[in-house]
Formats: structure tokens, C-alpha cells, sequence
């Protein structure tokens, strides 16, 4: 089981996707313990590691997750320096929120031999025996969401998210990795992603939500 988020929208980051990769992100960890590399502490973000490490924590108790703020989005070699940092430390699988940054976390998962799920666009052809997943944010389907509920009267003013279901969040499996992995590694990378597929099925019918907690 996972417990997988349902968020982004009009603001973007996609917490549904984060805890996603979450169950795939346990599957794959050996030491329990994954990194998280954002660009801001924005609430967004930090919605985004709190349903990451649900996520994790719902597949295996003993999961964990540091956090390391690069301070920028655009910046990679900041996002390198905070990756070299969590590895350090003890991850061994990194997950990042940090836009053109991210491509500092992903020199440093070659470097070092960790897996990394990126942002924001795919990754996988960049470093195809590196890059697990990348969430992704569509503003195509929250965008229409809000229009169409201004035009037949129901749109209220405020934050709006977009959901899994409606196609706003969502990750994107590299098709690239499995040659890549071990047969031990590849067992553990097929189980997981079909546990993320389960649990968005149900996320998408609505048998399964994730508290969005900004709480650091």
C-alpha cells in the first residue's frame, strides 16, 4: 500500500506525484533513507516532502527523508552541492523539487551512484542509468478546471488545485532504467511502480487521499 496526495493545481508543485514516487522510492532505498533537494521553502514544497515521506513511510515505518534547501531554481551547482550533502549524509535515492536545479543533483547521482527522481520534465534520456521518474505539473488541466467552473458559475475565489484524476500532477516511469538495473533492483523498481499504479487508481477515484501538511 501508499499513500499518495492529491494536490497541484493553479499554483503548481504536485504533491500527489511526490508521494507517488514515494512507493517507488522505498522499493529502491537500501539504508531507508532518501534525500529531498527544493529550490525555496515554500509551502508548496514542503507539502511536497511531507507526502513524500508518507508516502515512503506507508510502504516501510523504519522510511525516512532529510531535506536540503538549495535556495535556488536555477542554480546547479548549488543543487549538486546540497546532493553531495544529503549522500554524505546517507541517502541513497534523491528526489528533487528545484526545477534547472535539479541537474546539479543529477550530475551528482552519476557521480555517486544514486538514484534520482527529478522535476518538472523528463529526465531519463539526460542520465537514462541514473533518473528513476520525474513528477510532473500540467497547467493545461488546472487551467481548465478554474475556466470551466467560472463559466457554468461554480468558481469560487482562492487557492485552486488541480488533481491527479483531472491530469494537473502526475510522474512520468523513465523507460530507459531497467537495463540499466541489477535483477535485484529491477524486482524492487517493477514492484514499486506497480504499487504507484494501484494507488492512483484509487487516488483518482477518490478511495485514497493525502493530508496536505505544510508543517516542516
Amino acid at each position: 500500500a501508499l499513500a499518495l496526495g492529491t494536490l497541484a493545481g493553479c499554483q503548481s508543485p504536485a504533491t500527489g506525484a511526490t508521494d507517488q514516487q514515494q512507493a517507488n522510492r522505498t522499493y529502491m532505498t537500501k539504508v531507508n533513507q532518501a534525500g529531498h533537494v527544493i529550490g525555496a521553502e515554500q509551502s508548496a514544497l514542503i507539502a511536497n516532502y511531507n507526502a513524500f515521506k508518507a508516502g515512503g513511510k506507508s510502504v516501510n515505518p523504519d522510511f525516512d527523508v532529510l531535506l536540503s534547501n538549495a535556495n535556488s531554481f536555477d542554480d546547479p551547482a548549488k543543487g549538486k552541492e546540497a546532493a553531495i550533502s544529503l549522500i554524505d549524509q546517507g541517502c541513497d535515492l534523491i528526489i528533487t523539487d528545484c526545477a534547472a536545479t535539479a541537474m546539479g543533483v543529477i550530475e551528482a547521482g552519476e557521480e555517486k551512484g544514486v538514484f534520482i527522481i527529478g522535476d518538472s520534465s523528463p529526465h531519463n534520456e539526460i542520465s537514462p542509468a541514473v533518473v528513476l521518474a520525474d513528477t510532473m505539473t500540467q497547467f493545461g488541466p488546472a487551467m481548465y478546471s478554474v475556466v470551466s467552473e467560472f463559466a457554468n458559475g461554480s468558481f469560487s475565489p482562492g487557492t485552486h488545485f488541480s488533481t491527479l484524476a483531472e491530469g494537473g500532477i502526475g510522474i512520468t516511469v523513465s523507460p530507459l532504467i531497467s537495463e540499466h538495473l541489477s535483477a535485484e533492483d529491477k524486482a524492487a523498481f517493477d514492484e514499486g511502480v506497480a504499487d504507484v499504479e494501484a494507488v492512483s487508481e484509487k487516488i483518482k477515484a477518490g478511495e485514497l487521499t493525502v493530508e496536505r501538511n505544510i508543517q516542516k
